[in-house]
């Protein structure tokens, strides 16, 4: 796996995320993104692996009307 496989597939691996907006610069970008969604979901040890591993962030963080600039 990759970085990019992994960011993908774990964002198809979450119910709670509705949706992901990926850009390709070519044709084999296109095809190599399209391959990690046609795999699917991340097994749970993986996913589980991920979000052990994860930082814990304020919730706030994810808010930008709330950073600071």
């Amino acid at each position: 796996q990759n970085i990019l496989e992994l960011a993908i597939r774990y964002v198809i691996s979450n119910n709670w995320i509705d949706g992901i907006v990926v850009g390709f610069d070519n044709i084999d970008q296109a095809r190599e993104i399209t391959s990690f969604l046609l795999k699917g979901e991340l097994p749970l040890e993986s996913l589980e692996k991920v979000e052990f591993s994860s930082p814990i962030i304020a919730e706030d963080s994810l808010d930008p009307s709330t950073w600071e600039v």
